[in-house]
């Protein structure tokens, strides 16, 4: 199996659990608040139906050999997200989703294989494009789920595939602290041990015992903090267990994306 096919057999699940949400939730049920700031349960669905339309055209672009869309192309898709009703919003988001899934579950996995993607000043395989897909569609998929469950989580699928690129994320979303402290990270499902520098930001795999302080939690619960997304409310299990830092330490490190 290769990586942009286990990306998207991923996906796939995720985007299964997602639709069988909204096939279950009543129509007055999809304007409840989510875990997004400022975004109901529709709006998520909504920037996750437009984020499968543009998602689909980096594809159709890899697949003719023409320059892949520019972002001036976005806000008219997001605008036309916007217009539609929660009803629509939520159910064409996942009848879009479907579409980019089918088409994309079409392709043998040498085709797959073969495209390249010019986005964001980076050259970006399949593998790389669906893991991006991926965290966006499990992330809010979480914000969604956890509107109508306090206790959901990443589920271990997605959150094995999210936590290996999480090193990047960090770099990008993090608030250095000061005095900084390095801090061994334990994780369960899937089980990894990592280093995180506050002082950096930085989190890489690496030897654990010359740290300042321990932090045991899940995956899920850790690509939750990175994301601003963990709080006492919504732990998803029992709470992190913490030795020589404060569980309110590392939220200030990653305040939210």
């Amino acid at each position: 199996m290769n990586d942009a096919t286990q990306a998207l057999g991923v996906l796939r699940a995720s985007h299964d659990r997602l639709s069988q949400l909204v096939a279950d939730t009543p129509d007055d049920g999809l304007t409840v608040p989510s875990a997004c700031a400022d975004w109901n349960a529709a709006a998520v669905l909504s920037h996750l139906g437009s984020q499968a339309e543009i998602f689909s055209a980096f594809f159709d672009a890899a697949l003719t050999g023409e320059p892949v869309p520019g972002q001036e192309s976005f806000a008219p898709i997001w605008a036309a997200w916007d217009a539609k009703s929660p009803y629509d919003q939520a159910h064409h988001s996942v009848a879009a989703n479907e579409a980019f899934l089918a088409r994309v579950e079409s392709l043998d996995a040498s085709k797959l294989s073969e495209l390249r993607f010019a986005l964001f000043g980076m050259d970006l395989d399949a593998g790389s494009l669906l893991r991006m897909k991926l965290t966006e569609h499990a992330v809010h998929s979480w914000d969604v789920f956890v509107a109508y469950d306090p206790d959901a989580v990443i589920p271990e699928d997605a959150a094995s595939v999210l936590v290996d690129g999480l090193g990047d994320m960090v770099v990008r979303v993090g608030k250095p602290s000061s005095p900084g402290q390095k801090i061994a990270l334990a994780t369960t499902a899937p089980a990894l041990r990592l280093v995180l520098d506050t002082a950096g930001v930085s989190l890489v795999p690496g030897d654990t015992t010359s740290t300042d302080a321990l932090v045991r939690l899940s995956s899920d619960q850790l690509i939750r903090l990175v994301y601003g997304r963990l709080s006492d409310e919504r732990l998803g299990g029992p709470a992190p267990e913490t030795q020589g830092v404060e569980l309110d330490d590392l939220r200030a490190v990653f305040p939210g994306v």
